[in-house]
């Protein structure tokens, strides 16, 4: 069994934990909830995509009139 020998790397190790425990529970959350973010902060990115596919459709149809 090895040893962590010094704090800095105990820290680090605790901080890695922390940070998986963390993402498995926003992970458990997204299927328990079936929702991909609780906030729409969680959503920005695909949001503004979604405006843009909008956007770009309705010109298209705008040029076939």
């Amino acid at each position: 069994m090895s040893r962590i020998a010094d704090l800095a790397a105990s820290n680090a190790l605790i901080g890695y934990i922390l940070n998986t425990q963390s993402r498995l529970h926003d992970l458990e959350t997204q299927v328990s909830t079936e929702k991909k973010s609780q906030t729409y902060s969680g959503i920005a990115n695909e949001s503004q995509h979604l405006i843009n596919i909008e956007n770009t459709n309705d010109l298209l149809a705008q040029y076939v009139r």
